[in-house]
């Protein structure tokens, strides 16, 4: 007979919940939340290796896969165009397929930088248009996701930041007490915190694995919308920081890749489907400042 330690056993098994990129800021944020997870890095498991997916897969026979592994830096991707499109597309295919071929549920997480930024409110079925390589590889990873498994979730993402790793909050923190920052302030979208999604993650995964929810393409976003300027500004005064920070227009940096000028996500879709309360970004970024508290940063 069954003891209720080898019950417990087996159902984490059967629950386990495989998480690549773990050493980003969104895998670690959610091994944070969610139970049962393997957290795998890229010296665990190179999705750009499609026999190393299959034999990883094989070996845990996990219940989902969530992938958070990404090439993220856009205006490299303009340099190295091949490798995230390997990464960012190739690769995420190859991820799904596996999937499939399990008939296991698959996670993935894009950006507002399909949408070329002529939009309001963007919604799920509005008109894509990436404007730089990286919304590019990121747009045809969504797509081969989705026609290599029909149990694909797919959530697009703005503006992500952490309490740790390297992004424009911990930029600012890094550079607030220093010379006169300048931040473009004509790019609206919202800024996302990777621990508050990862908590609603935690919802959103329970009720794919255990309710019917239809799979799909999904925006998640705080309330409200800013722009870098004015996330910059909201962090300093939390923060307090001592740098003035001054607005400039996008044309007044050199850069690459082109940005999208509006880029605010509509998640109604999201919080309707998967029973969610969403906060205000400030809100948000008030909690990060108080995690960053209790970890004496």
């Amino acid at each position: 007979m069954f003891s209720i330690k080898m019950l417990i056993r087996c159902v984490t098994e059967i629950n386990k919940i495989i998480v690549t990129g773990a050493k980003g800021q969104l895998g670690q944020a959610i091994l944070a939340e969610i139970p049962d997870t393997i957290g795998l890095s890229s010296s665990d498991l190179d999705i750009t290796q499609e026999d190393q997916i299959s034999r990883i897969v094989a070996q845990h026979q996990p219940s989902m896969i969530i992938n958070c592994a990404a090439f993220t830096n856009v205006e490299l991707a303009e340099e190295e165009k091949e490798k995230a499109t390997l990464i960012n597309a190739t690769s995420v295919g190859h991820l799904a397929e596996a999937c499939k071929a399990q008939n296991i549920p698959f996670i993935h997480f894009s950006t507002d930088y399909v949408f070329d930024g002529y939009g309001v409110a963007l919604e799920e079925e509005d008109q894509t248009n990436p404007l730089n390589h990286y919304g590019m590889s990121k747009l045809k990873g969504e797509n081969l996701a989705l026609e290599e498994n029909h149990q694909t979730w797919i959530f697009r993402l703005s503006w992500l930041y952490s309490n740790g790793h390297h992004n424009f909050k911990n930029t600012i923190i890094k550079k607030g007490n220093g010379p006169t920052l300048t931040i473009v302030d004509d790019q609206i979208s919202c800024p996302t915190y990777a621990v508050q999604f990862a908590k609603d993650l935690k919802t959103i995964v329970s009720k794919i694995l255990n309710e019917t929810v239809p799979p799909g393409v999904y925006h998640y976003s705080h309330q409200g919308q800013t722009s870098w300027y004015g996330f910059a500004r909201e962090i300093k005064n939390i923060y307090q920081l001592k740098s003035e920070i001054t607005p400039v227009k996008s044309h007044q940096f050199k850069t690459k890749a082109k940005r999208p000028n509006y880029s605010k996500l509509n998640g109604a879709l999201l919080t309707k489907t998967f029973g969610l309360e969403s906060i205000h970004w400030k809100e948000a970024l008030l909690a990060c400042h108080q995690k960053d508290i209790e970890h004496g940063q």
